[in-house]
């Protein structure tokens, strides 16, 4: 038996390629547009897709260019948590635990960032 795609692992990875490709047409795609970016402690860094999406592409501006990779992820549901790194060439930026909340219509509605 085929399992079925789970809408929330295809979304969260559909924007981590986006971020990856520098494409913020598909990674607005991937976002609710009220969506809320979270950071460390819970402040809320940008709300709505128009200020998650800036910031995206102030970060894409910077060279040389950084990947986002995925060490381990699980989901419950609509909910995603993961593992990510950030590096650049061999060098690793940060780990970090990712946590994705999605709507009922498969968009991220949060993203919190908490530093491993």
């Amino acid at each position: 038996m085929l399992a079925r795609p789970e809408p929330a692992r295809t979304i969260v990875s559909q924007l981590v390629e986006a971020i990856n490709r520098e494409d913020i047409d598909a990674a607005a795609e991937c976002l609710a547009f009220n969506c809320v970016i979270a950071t460390y402690q819970g402040v809320s860094e940008q709300v709505g897709a128009r200020a998650a999406l800036t910031a995206l592409t102030a970060r894409f501006g910077l060279r040389p260019k950084a990947h986002l990779a995925v060490a381990n992820r699980i989901v419950i549901g609509e909910l995603v948590a993961q593992l990510e790194v950030v590096s650049v060439g061999m060098q690793t930026l940060e780990r970090r635990l990712a946590l994705y909340t999605l709507t009922p219509l498969s968009k991220i509605a949060r993203i919190e960032l908490a530093r491993a």
